[in-house]
């Protein structure tokens, strides 16, 4: 028997972009336009904006300690129901180890314990991150607590650091 389900991510992009009624927030290839609203003026320097990250964690359905999650390559991922697939918390990587990122596809042991890789930017330069997440929780409402950096690894440049989708073997 097969089945299948599917939801919109309850993400804070896709309740911009709602809002707007139109693309508001910049994606993996999709560019904003300026607010049809702001005079020429405005519209002019909305060019010069730094774009607002994205939390649309769209790739990937990964397991973290027994709850399910949905990630990309950023820092933030979000928790969700298996059952209903509603959202139910916004996670940030960087909130419990110095990465900026990490893949949207790790690698899990049978026991439960998750292994990623994660990026992080420094004064020094730029770090490939190995990162374990431990199996289990101690507490129902935690997320990544317990998650450690095993290693650091220095790109070979320093300001050009790889780009890497997923934890490879």
């Amino acid at each position: 028997q097969v089945t299948y389900k599917s939801r919109f991510l309850s993400s804070d992009s896709y309740q911009a972009n709602k809002e707007h009624n139109r693309i508001a927030v910049c994606e993996f290839g999709t560019i904003t336009m300026p607010d049809p609203c702001k005079n020429f003026f405005q519209r002019f320097l909305s060019r010069f904006e730094l774009p607002k990250p994205t939390d649309n964690a769209n790739v990937s359905f990964v397991t973290y300690k027994g709850d399910y999650y949905v990630s990309t390559e950023t820092n933030v991922m979000h928790k969700v129901d298996p059952e209903t697939l509603e959202t139910t918390k916004k996670v940030d990587w960087s909130k419990f180890i110095a990465v900026n990122g990490a893949t949207a596809h790790p690698h899990t042991e049978p026991d439960g314990t998750t292994y990623n890789m994660g990026n992080s930017y420094t004064s020094k330069g730029a770090y490939y991150n190995i990162i374990r997440v431990p199996s289990t929780k101690k507490t129902a409402e935690e997320t990544l607590e317990g998650v450690t950096v095993l290693c650091s690894i220095p790109s070979v440049d320093k300001t050009k650091p790889s780009y890497y989708h997923s934890f490879g073997e």
